[in-house]
């Protein structure tokens, strides 16, 4: 206990008065993307990003299988949006998303259970 006490006042009086203390401020988190491709397939659905910044976001929604797909991006339980892909084509929509996870999946007869659901995380 004597030496432990004996350290700590030795540090404290090695410390100069009124030395200067150096403070390590955090570099700013990196700025995050507001867009991004989805791309559907037979039984998948791949990010190009999985993680966007919060606000104003772009998703472009590509059906490059030979099935039909949708894209409904949920929050919870809830809806948010829903758009329908037909093979070959493309959609984009934009949408205000606050910071959290939203599942994305394919609502069609049983894709989803086959595979076609993934996490976009906002923020």
């Amino acid at each position: 206990m004597r030496l432990a006490l004996s350290l700590a006042l030795a540090v404290l009086v090695a410390i100069p008065a009124g030395a200067a203390v150096r403070r390590t401020t955090l570099p700013p988190p990196p700025h995050l993307p507001q867009a991004t491709e989805i791309v559907e397939t037979e039984y998948a659905i791949d990010l190009g990003r999985p993680r966007l910044g919060q606000g104003r976001v772009r998703l472009t929604v590509r059906n490059r299988g030979e099935d039909d797909h949708d894209l409904t991006l949920l929050t919870g339980t809830r809806v948010l949006h829903t758009v329908f892909v037909a093979p070959g084509d493309t959609a984009t929509f934009g949408l205000r998303l606050a910071p959290g996870r939203y599942r994305l999946i394919c609502t069609i007869a049983d894709h989803r259970a086959l595979g076609m659901e993934t996490i976009l995380r906002i923020g």
